[in-house]
Formats: structure tokens, C-alpha cells, sequence
């Protein structure tokens, strides 16, 4: 996790969290996911609810593995 605090041009101060995570190299390549590849994320209702939408544009119509 990595937090920052930066000021805006209007003087405003913007906190920032950014959490990093790696996916296993069997799983990725379930998904058949390489640098075209993108993760869309949210939080769910529950506190400890994650959820994941693989998406691979080069496809056609994109392909949705959601977890």
C-alpha cells in the first residue's frame, strides 16, 4: 500500500491510497491475459467483497471473465 497527499493548483489537499496485486501465473493464463489486458475493480457492499472483470479488448467484443 502506498499513500500520498498532494496539493492542487486551487490550494486543495487530494490523499491518495493505491494498494498493488499480483495475480498468480496459473490464473493469468486461465484468462489468457497478456499486455492487452485490463482489470476493471470495485468494492462490494460487504467490507471484504472484491470484485475483478478481466477484460481483454484485442477480442472481438472484449471477453468478461468476472470473478
Amino acid at each position: 500500500m502506498t499513500e500520498s497527499t498532494t496539493t492542487t493548483a486551487d490550494g486543495t489537499q487530494h490523499h491518495c491510497v493505491q494498494y498493488r496485486t499480483t495475480i498468480p501465473k496459473d490464473r493469468a493464463e486461465s484468462f489468457d491475459m497478456d499486455h492487452d489486458t485490463l482489470l476493471d475493480w470495485s468494492t462490494g457492499s460487504a467490507s471484504n467483497k472484491l470484485e475483478i472483470t478481466v477484460r481483454n479488448d484485442k477480442d472481438s467484443g472484449g471477453e468478461d471473465h468476472s470473478q
